[in-house]
């Protein structure tokens, strides 16, 4: 969570699209760790995000939090419906950032604008065939770190990782909302995990150095 998350959200954001200052990202499952990072660092970079996430128990505090991250908008699956079928939105977001799939995809391909780009990624790696066909305009691409990871030069990472430590130094970047657990209360951990980290509110993390 703490080192994938961020470096993830960094290649999503500079390896799809050539972004200016002003232009907005759409994205689902934006309460995860992944989600937040994307939403601090398109802050610093000058973008604005329109966040989707599950109209799940805690709504109104998840959508606060983002929100005080930086986020532009929060929105649940059905707002966003309602948003895309509209035929128009206040802003039209150039870069799109799929992790989930379904709904929450279609939702996304129908706020994206023309000429836009969609990235799968986590949950929704796989591109959809189909949905291609139905938006040749758009530019389709998959993306996984540890692909990346393998292909990537020293020197990629060497600058990825300086400007991510930089931000976290200078307090631009903060790590995502979590709760640190001794490795004893496993259980407890496990008991209130959920299928994917997109609808969860909490993340744990085991802590080795509690006493």
């Amino acid at each position: 969570m703490l080192t994938i998350a961020p470096c993830t959200a960094y290649r999503l954001l500079k390896d799809f699209r050539y972004m200016q200052n002003g232009d907005t990202v759409i994205q689902n499952a934006a309460n995860s760790p992944c989600g937040q990072c994307i939403i601090q660092l398109c802050r610093n970079m000058g973008l604005k995000t329109l966040n989707i996430v599950a109209n799940h128990c805690g709504y109104e505090a998840v959508k606060k939090y983002l929100l005080n991250l930086g986020g532009s908008a929060v929105f649940t699956l059905e707002e966003a419906e309602e948003l895309s079928g509209l035929g128009r939105s206040l802003t039209k977001p150039v870069l799109a950032l799929n992790c989930l799939g379904g709904r929450y995809e279609d939702v996304m391909l129908k706020l994206l604008d023309k000429k836009g780009v969609i990235v799968y990624y986590g949950c929704a790696y796989d591109l959809p065939m189909v949905k291609q066909f139905l938006r040749k305009d758009a530019r389709f691409y998959k993306f996984s770190l540890n692909e990346w990871e393998a292909c990537a030069t020293c020197v990629d990472k060497d600058i990825m990782y300086k400007e991510l430590i930089q931000q976290m130094v200078v307090g631009h970047l903060a790590a995502p909302v979590h709760h640190p657990l001794e490795l004893k209360d496993y259980v407890y951990a496990l008991k209130n995990t959920v299928q994917c980290e997109a609808f969860a509110t909490l993340n744990y993390v085991f802590d080795f150095t509690l006493p």
